[in-house]
C-alpha cells in the first residue's frame, strides 16, 4: 500500500555508498533532507546505486511490542538472512534488501510511536552496516573528531561517553557522536561521518573521510590515562562495538577480516577519562601527536 502523497525520491551518498529512497511523502522527504543534509546528492537516473529502496505503508500497526515506560531504553532491531537478503524490523518498520544486489523494500507503520524519519534512519543504519562490508569496510559504534587533519575515534557501548567526548573536544571537527564508517579504497582505512545522531543537538559536521590517528575504547574513571591495547584485546573490543552485522554469522565472518586490516595500520587504546578535556594530554603523550 502506497504512503499518502508518495511522489518524492531521495538520494544519499555516504563515503561513496549510494542509497536511493522512492515513494516518499512530501513531509517525510523534507524531514530526511533536513536530517541528512550533508549526505544528500542529486538523484541521477543513471547513477549506480548500492541500494534502491521502495517505501510503502505497512498493513499492521507495529512489528515489535513498544517498550513500556520505565523499561529498557536501548533501541531494539531484529534481523535474519534468507535467500541472500537481509530482513530487519523494529517497532514501526519492516524492511528487506539484497545483501549483494541493490533492491530493497521498506514498510512504515502509520503510528505515532515513532516518527517516520526515525524509522527510515534506523533501517538505513542496518543497510549501511551490511553494504559497507561489500567494500571491505564496517560501521563502528563510535564518535569521532578530526584534529590536525586526522580522525580520533572513541568507541564503546551506549553510555560509555561517546557524545560527551565530542562535547569536551572544543575546536575539533566532529565526524559523528554515535557511528563512524571505516572504509578504504587504496592504502589504510579512513574514517567517515554518517548521517545519524546519538543526541539531537549533535551529529556529523562533515561528510568527508580522514586518515585514522587512533581508536580509543572509552572507560569512565576519576583519573585520565591512555594505554595501548594488545592486538587480541583490541580486536575483541572493536568487534563488540560493530552493530547489526556481528550477531549474524554471515556478517561476523566478513567483518572479522576488515578488523584485522584496521589493526595493521591504526593503534587501539584504552582511554580512561573524566568530565574534563584533560584526556587530550594523555592522548598526545601516548600517540606522540
Amino acid at each position: 500500500m502506497r504512503l499518502p502523497d508518495a511522489t518524492r525520491t531521495l538520494a544519499l551518498s555516504i563515503a561513496g555508498i549510494r542509497f536511493r529512497f522512492s515513494g516518499l511523502p512530501a513531509t517525510l522527504d523534507a524531514a530526511l533532507r533536513s536530517r541528512f543534509d550533508l549526505f544528500v546528492v542529486p538523484d541521477e537516473p543513471e547513477a549506480a546505486n548500492d541500494l534502491d529502496v521502495e517505501l510503502s505503508a505497512s498493513p499492521v500497526r507495529q512489528y515489535l511490542p513498544y517498550p513500556h515506560e520505565g523499561g529498557p531504553i536501548e533501541y531494539q532491531v531484529e534481523s535474519e538472512t534468507l535467500g541472500g537478503r537481509l530482513h530487519a524490523w523494529s517497532y514501526s518498520f519492516s524492511g528487506c534488501f539484497d545483501i549483494e544486489g541493490n533492491r530493497g523494500e521498506l514498510e512504515l507503520c502509520l503510528t505515532d510511536f515513532e516518527p517516520p524519519h526515525r524509522s527510515v534512519e534506523n533501517f538505513l543504519r542496518v543497510a549501511l552496516a551490511w553494504k559497507a562490508m561489500n567494500y571491505g569496510g564496517f560501521l563502528l559504534h563510535a564518535s569521532g573528531v578530526v584534529v590536525g587533519g586526522r580522525a580520533y575515534l572513541f568507541f564503546g557501548p551506549s553510555g560509555s561517553g561517546k557524545t560527551t567526548i565530542t562535547r569536551l573536544s572544543e575546536g575539533s571537527l566532529v565526524l559523528n557522536d554515535d557511528c563512524i564508517l571505516l572504509m578504504r579504497t587504496s592504502g589504510p582505512f579512513r574514517a567517515s561521518g554518517v548521517p545519524f545522531k546519538g543526541a539531537e543537538d549533535a551529529g556529523a559536521q562533515n561528510s568527508g573521510s580522514f586518515p585514522i590517528a587512533g581508536l580509543f575504547r572509552l572507560v569512565k574513571a576519576p583519573t585520565p590515562s591512555c594505554e595501548r591495547l594488545p592486538p587480541a584485546r583490541a580486536a575483541s573490543e572493536l568487534l563488540s562495538s560493530i552493530p547489526f552485522v556481528t550477531d549474524r554469522k554471515e556478517g561476523f565472518d566478513r567483518v572479522f577480516n576488515a578488523v584485522e586490516e584496521v589493526l595493521r595500520s591504526a593503534p587501539v587504546y584504552s582511554l580512561r577519562f573524566r568530565l574534563s578535556p584533560d584526556f587530550w594530554s594523555c592522548i598526545e603523550r601516548e600517540t606522540g601527536s
